[in-house]
């Protein structure tokens, strides 16, 4: 994703997190830029000044009740709000992702049978979770009586003809809501209607070196690359599933109680159990000698549990007896 935005290759793949997807250094310059432009707030009056802020105010308490964990207030910038939501995709069944060329970066389309027009198809892959996008918002003074926010929108893994018609699609939004508090319909938006405009038949296609016409600012996108820019989405699918794992509330095969997964093993059969549970049954055959039963305890499975995993179970002498 052009736009000046930095390439996915410049940020190491186990630093890859939602910071890097939010690309808040890079949003805090633009926002700064566009904030610098004059915008006429001389001729409001005090008293106009006074109920946008207190509108702000009220938005923002709103917006922090709505989003939660996924608002976060950033440090206002000479005296103006600034705060990035982030909107995450429900997947639909694992979402296809593919890396394409295409001459000239033209955008993807369908064929006359409907059938998905990819161009010259790279690779290709299943995600179950996508990195975020990120709508970070900087509120002038004369928001939202007669100007919207300042905005620009994050994703990284996204080409930048794509971020660009997002933003174009908040202007319209604001243009169909003029004077009003807009952020929530702008974010509802996102959340609701936007996965169609960027994928074609539950499957996103990224095109290296795809441009628009024109560049819009606002638009924070990443170079679309063949060694990082999947690579960097798969780790982050990883990372998030272990994330949602840890914090699920799951039922342990062996004693039916139930706890958090991180209290969990999950093996790679993908039988979930309790680390107690776990600890018992690996130590008890093991000082019985019955190394055979080192196998998964689900009855209808018996899969051998690898050499990592046993070890992080019996502890270094239980282990070394195993050995």
């Amino acid at each position: 994703m052009s736009s000046g935005a930095s390439s996915s290759s410049s940020a190491p793949r186990a630093e890859a997190g939602d910071g890097y997807w939010a690309a808040r250094e890079e949003a805090a310059a633009r926002l700064e830029a566009m904030a610098a432009r004059p915008l006429g707030e001389d001729e409001l009056s005090a008293e106009q000044l006074e109920t946008n802020n207190q509108l702000q105010e009220d938005e923002v308490l709103a917006l922090q009740a709505i989003y939660g964990d996924d608002m976060v207030n950033l440090e206002d910038k000479a005296g103006l709000r600034s705060f990035e939501i982030f909107v995450w995709y429900p997947v639909p069944n694992g979402s296809k992702v593919l890396l394409s060329f295409r001459p000239n970066g033209t955008m993807i389309g369908t064929d006359n049978d409907g059938s998905q027009d990819v161009g010259e198809l790279f690779y290709a892959c299943r995600l179950k979770h996508l990195p975020p996008v990120v709508l970070t918002c900087l509120l002038p003074r004369s928001y939202p009586s007669t100007c919207a926010p300042y905005f620009t929108i994050s994703a990284k893994w996204l080409d930048e003809p794509k971020v660009s018609y997002l933003c174009t699609m908040l202007d319209e939004i604001w243009t169909e809501l003029p004077g009003q508090e807009v952020v929530y319909r702008w974010v509802d938006w996102l959340n609701s209607s936007s996965w169609s405009c960027i994928s074609l038949n539950d499957s996103i296609v990224l095109v290296p070196d795809a441009t628009s016409d024109v560049v819009d600012e606002r638009a924070i996108a990443g170079k679309v690359l063949v060694d990082s820019t999947i690579p960097l989405m798969q780790d982050y699918d990883e990372n998030r599933s272990q994330e949602i794992f840890l914090k699920s509330l799951l039922e342990c095969g062996i004693c039916l109680s139930e706890n958090t997964g991180i209290n969990f093993i999950k093996l790679p059969c993908h039988h979930l159990f309790c680390m107690k549970c776990m600890e018992s049954h690996c130590k008890v055959h093991v000082k019985e000698g019955n190394l055979t039963m080192l196998t998964c305890p689900d009855t209808t499975c018996r899969s051998p549990l690898p050499p990592s995993i046993l070890k992080s179970l019996l502890g270094d002498d239980c282990y070394t007896r195993w050995e």
